[in-house]
């Protein structure tokens, strides 16, 4: 079991590093990883433009619930309220958006999905 909670948590961190460097190749800059902002800690914190955008990595291994579907309502509650006191800190930011990237990972296989704005603030 302890050695499973290690290998998830790698495998974790791996994502996040991905997610990144994605984000990167897109033309983001990436401000912060693995920040902790109002009691929730933010995957990434990158920038687009003028645009605060916090992204939320999300991996799945083989399971029957795709990366797409693995947030929950208060989960998104949480990211909100970090959003709002990350713009309030943020004075070149026009304004906040929230995005999750998404991986799915198989057996000789991984997809990648990058969701921009995917709940309202």
């Amino acid at each position: 079991m302890r050695g499973e909670m290690r290998d998830r948590g790698a495998l974790g961190r791996a994502a996040e590093e991905l997610a990144a460097h994605f984000l990167a190749l897109e033309g983001y800059t990436i401000l912060s990883r693995n920040r902790r902002c109002a009691g929730v800690e933010l995957d990434v914190v990158a920038r687009q433009g003028d645009l605060l955008v916090l992204v939320e990595v999300k991996l799945r291994r083989g399971g029957l619930v795709p990366a797409t579907r693995a947030l929950r309502f208060r989960q998104w509650d949480r990211q909100r309220r970090a959003a709002r006191a990350l713009l309030d800190r943020a004075p070149w930011a026009a304004a906040v958006r929230l995005d999750l990237v998404c991986i799915d990972l198989e057996p000789g296989d991984l997809r990648l999905q990058h969701l921009q704005g995917v709940v309202p603030l």
